[in-house]
C-alpha cells in the first residue's frame, strides 16, 4: 500500500490471500475479507472516481461551448455520455447479480417474502441481453415453487 492506500495491485495481493486462506480457515478468510473490505471503502473515498471525471466532462465541454466549438463540446459530450452508460449497465448487473444471489439465501433460509422482494428487484435489472447465468435460473425456478406453493395454499 502506498501512503497507506490501498491500490489496485495490493487489493489483487489481499484478494488471492483470502481465497489461499479459504482452502485452509474459512473464519480467517471471512476476517481478511472484512478486513479488505474496510480498507477498499476507505480507499474508494479517498480517489477520484467516475463522479470526477464526469465534473471534468461537464467543465471541458461548457469551456468548448464558450471558445465557440461547438463540435468539441458535441464530441466531450457524447463521450461523457458513453462512459457514464457503460457505467450504468456494469452497475446494473452487479445490482441484479447481488439481489439474485441475495435471494437465493433467503429462500434457502425459508425466508420467502423478503426472498421474493429481492427476487422481483433481481428480475427488474436483468439485461434481456445478457446470458443468464445459472444464478438468474434457480432464482427463477425459486420464484416459481414459492408462487405454485402460495396458489396451492390459497386454492
Amino acid at each position: 500500500m502506498r501512503g497507506g492506500i490501498l491500490n489496485h495491485e495490493d487489493w489483487l495481493k489481499e484478494m488471492r490471500e483470502v481465497t489461499r486462506l479459504m482452502d485452509e480457515d474459512m473464519e480467517s478468510a471471512a476476517a481478511q475479507l472484512r478486513k479488505v473490505l474496510q480498507q477498499t471503502e476507505a480507499a474508494r473515498k479517498l480517489a477520484v472516481s467516475s463522479w470526477h471525471l464526469r465534473q471534468s466532462y461537464d467543465l471541458l465541454a461548457e469551456i468548448e461551448i464558450h471558445r465557440g466549438d461547438v463540435e468539441a463540446a458535441a464530441q466531450v459530450d457524447e463521450e461523457a455520455a458513453d462512459q457514464a452508460a457503460h457505467e450504468l449497465r456494469e452497475l446494473q448487473h452487479a445490482s441484479a447479480y447481488r439481489y439474485a444471489s441475495a435471494a437465493l439465501y433467503r429462500f434457502k433460509l425459508d425466508q420467502n417474502d423478503r426472498a421474493m422482494v429481492l427476487a422481483e428487484k433481481a428480475l427488474s435489472l436483468v439485461d434481456t441481453y445478457a446470458d443468464p447465468s445459472e444464478t438468474y435460473e434457480r432464482l427463477v425456478r425459486e420464484v416459481r415453487r414459492v408462487r405454485e406453493a402460495r396458489s396451492q395454499d390459497g386454492a
